[in-house]
């Protein structure tokens, strides 16, 4: 009887540790050893959670407006961000930082193309620094913020904040993420954290050094027009572009306005404490819209399709704006600045000319903000 009891409770003890190690994998976001492999382009960051790889120059493969395949050079410094190597000491004042996730970093536009470069280009002196990083949200900027502030002497900091992903209802305690109901289902089904590091060290998963593949191709674009392109490109990008807009998760920022205001005044607590923690240094924030949002084609076929998702198309920046108004939170929204073609057909960044106009819109900012006192705010809603 003894032997059973001891032999039962060193199996729950078992189970106990494998549950705490899970919960640990999950806590510490620690759920997939692949989000540090190649082909997710990230290297673990002690106080920003992830970079890019450091030191590195990597071949990014997308397909062009225009049908055929682009490939551009992704180069990052040693601090793991798609800057050139500096030196703190010497940057010439004033010192602008932007911080953001894939747009501000510039996916699929070269270096000097991104807004953040031609920033530096145009303006009367001083330095703009890319510290944008793809996948990162609100809690990374704030992450983000604290440590380039410590390590730089910041002037400003610009905060590019994309709405189609960056609204999120974050914890009160600890800024994390937390899960939507309609997520729920998914996180439930999904494999455990624990059996995927198991693999991984089993070497049945892919490992870190395996050659790096091309980015792939669709998931993220209805086509008006798509007679200068093969169906075998259109078919599969339409396919993953409906799978992605009309799947559990999607469209919560058009549907429900007061959902979206729990959201958005989550997201604004973490602004508002990325303002507290790098004060008196100015922040801007800006509004970057989604494509959808200003191309009537993709909007009215998402509409058609699923009309009790997306109801209201401006629903994300008529919540967001007096959001970060009353929270004090400087800020620009960019829908009058863009249309449909400053973004990029088949995937739905920002284009070179959509970079473009963020440029006049940042360094018009950047001017301004650079004239006022400290204290003074402005509200930049048009």
């Amino acid at each position: 009887m003894r032997g059973k009891r001891e032999s039962l409770l060193l199996l729950l003890s078992a189970g106990f540790c494998l549950i705490c190690l899970e919960v640990a994998l999950r806590l510490f976001r620690l759920a997939d050893p692949s989000f540090f492999s190649a082909q997710s382009r990230f290297q673990f960051h002690p106080d920003l959670e992830y970079t890019l790889p450091h030191g590195t120059s990597q071949a990014s493969t997308f397909l062009g407006d225009d049908c055929a395949q682009r490939t551009i050079t992704i180069e990052s410094n040693d601090d793991g961000l798609r800057e050139k190597e500096f030196d703190a000491a010497r940057l010439a004042e004033p010192v602008v930082v932007f911080i953001g996730d894939s747009f501000t970093e510039g996916y699929h536009v070269e270096s000097d193309s991104t807004f953040s470069a031609r920033v530096g280009t145009r303006m009367a002196g001083g330095t703009a620094l890319n510290f944008g990083i793809h996948n990162y949200s609100a809690y990374n900027y704030l992450l983000m913020a604290r440590w380039a502030t410590h390590r730089l002497p910041v002037d400003m900091i610009i905060v590019g904040l994309y709405v189609g992903n960056d609204l999120w209802p974050y914890s009160r305690t600890s800024y994390r993420q937390t899960i939507p109901l309609d997520h729920l289902q998914h996180a439930v089904s999904s494999r455990l954290c624990l059996v995927r590091w198991l693999e991984y060290a089993s070497g049945r998963a892919q490992q870190d050094d395996d050659p790096p593949t091309t980015d792939p191709v669709g998931g993220h674009s209805y086509f008006e027009d798509v007679s200068n392109c093969s169906a075998e490109l259109t078919k599969p990008h339409v396919a993953g572009y409906r799978a992605q807009r009309l799947g559990p998760g999607s469209g919560h920022q058009y549907r429900d306005a007061w959902r979206l205001e729990k959201t958005v005044a989550a997201t604004a607590m973490v602004l508002q404490n990325l303002q507290k923690a790098v004060a008196p240094i100015p922040v801007h924030v800006l509004v970057i819209p989604e494509r959808l949002q200003l191309n009537d084609g993709e909007w009215d076929r998402l509409a058609g399709e699923q009309p009790s998702l997306y109801r209201d198309r401006f629903m994300p920046q008529q919540v967001l704006i007096p959001a970060l108004r009353e929270a004090r939170i400087e800020h620009t929204n960019l829908l009058p600045a863009l249309d449909s073609t400053c973004f990029l057909r088949f995937d739905g960044h920002l284009s070179s000319e959509g970079h473009r106009r963020v440029t006049d819109v940042a360094l018009e900012v950047t001017q301004r903000t650079r004239s006022l006192p400290a204290d003074q705010t402005t509200d930049s809603m048009p």
